[in-house]
């Protein structure tokens, strides 16, 4: 049978300990064989004295005021007769096997030191950066929350960034997406209260449709002469982008298709076949077509756009970006261009990288549709 550690001992506690409640500790007792006791008396043969002193009358166990004395010893293996004998926490853990807070101390860091070394962050800031997983106590104990190393990294920065006069809402955005990115902040205009808003992303991208012969307009607009010196692979397409304008899918998928078949090469009605792949969610066909488009002709600013906006629905952001990245070269003032390659800069956690983009975004397109979002992510 085992050596029962408390066997004939009555326990009393005096002032608070950080480590153990007073319930846990009484079951802690009763298992190591002895009696708890909620208070010192005259019966009590060990006093376990916690940190914060208790005001301890003269008739609780006669001299239980001085048991509990800065002066008096932690502990004592030969009390005087009549007194009990006094462990501070430590020993009492020690004694009981539980880790005491001087082991605590040596491995983590808590909350009342945090406090104590940054008093420019709030309780409620540090229980706002525990809610949302950006810090993760260790240990939770009666009297104290403990915390690792890499917590405090965070809660230094976070000191730092705001004595520098950064929003706390702006660090937070910025310490979650380092950690994890972006993937669980909606990019909607309504999403900006911050992380708490926090839902999946809803930016549809646009795909950009593709008119014949780099026109800047639709090849609706033709003159009947321009249309007269067009092929017949030309021609399908511009029955085919007829159909697409008037919403007939049926009829445009099978007009660019023939025109395809006629000429395998005309880029544009890859570009504007995949769009329409595209509508109906069907994104291998519509990233098959992307991609020969843009074999076919590697300056396509369409092509490569609208394989970014592919990528970005399979939430493969690092292709999105590098195809967005692609298609600003060609055309460095499409704002939507802009607008998505940050977004998926920020999904992948690089908010530093993102923010130029709001910003082109911002200048670019000043009514658009993003404005609030783009303006909220630029200004962290």
């Amino acid at each position: 049978m085992r050596n029962r550690r408390l066997a004939g001992d009555v326990v009393a506690v005096v002032g608070r300990l950080v480590t153990l409640g007073r319930r846990e500790i009484a079951d802690l007792v009763r298992r190591e064989g002895g009696v708890f006791e909620n208070g010192p008396s005259s019966r009590t043969t060990l006093l376990v004295v916690g940190q914060e002193r208790r005001s301890a009358s003269r008739d609780e166990a006669g001299a239980s005021q001085d048991a509990a004395s800065p002066r008096a010893p932690a502990e004592s293996s030969a009390p005087a007769p009549g007194w009990p004998r006094r462990l501070d926490e430590d020993a009492f853990c020690a004694l009981v096997g539980r880790p005491g807070p001087a082991m605590l101390r040596a491995q983590y860091y808590p909350l009342s030191t945090l406090r104590k070394l940054y008093p420019n962050i709030r309780d409620d800031q540090l229980r706002y950066l525990e809610k949302f997983g950006l810090l993760r106590s260790v240990v939770r104990t009666p009297g104290e929350t403990w915390f690792g190393f890499s917590d405090l990294a965070i809660v230094r920065a976070l000191s730092t960034e705001l004595e520098g006069g950064a929003s706390f809402r702006a660090v937070v955005r910025t310490f979650a997406a380092e950690e994890r990115g972006q993937l669980a902040l909606d990019f909607t205009p309504s999403a900006v209260g911050g992380p708490e808003a926090a839902a999946p992303a809803g930016v549809a991208p646009k795909v950009v449709p593709m008119p014949l012969g780099g026109r800047g307009g639709a090849a609706v607009n033709m003159t009947l002469a321009e249309r007269v010196e067009l092929g017949p692979a030309e021609q399908r397409f511009l029955a085919a982008e007829r159909a697409d304008v008037e919403a007939d899918l049926e009829a445009a998928m099978h007009g660019y298709r023939q025109a395809l078949s006629i000429d395998p090469g005309l880029v544009p009605a890859m570009v504007n076949l995949g769009n329409l792949h595209y509508a109906i969610d069907q994104l291998a066909e519509a990233q098959a077509l992307y991609v020969q488009a843009a074999v076919t002709d590697p300056a396509c600013f369409e092509a490569h756009f609208n394989l970014g906006n592919i990528y970005h629905d399979l939430g493969r952001f690092r292709q999105a970006s590098m195809c967005y990245e692609d298609a600003l070269r060609l055309n460095a003032g499409h704002a939507d261009a802009h607008f998505y390659l940050a977004v998926s800069l920020e999904k992948l956690g690089e908010s530093g990288a993102a923010r130029p983009h709001w910003r082109r975004y911002l200048e670019l397109a000043p009514g658009g549709e993003w404005v609030e979002l783009a303006r909220e992510f630029a200004e962290q």
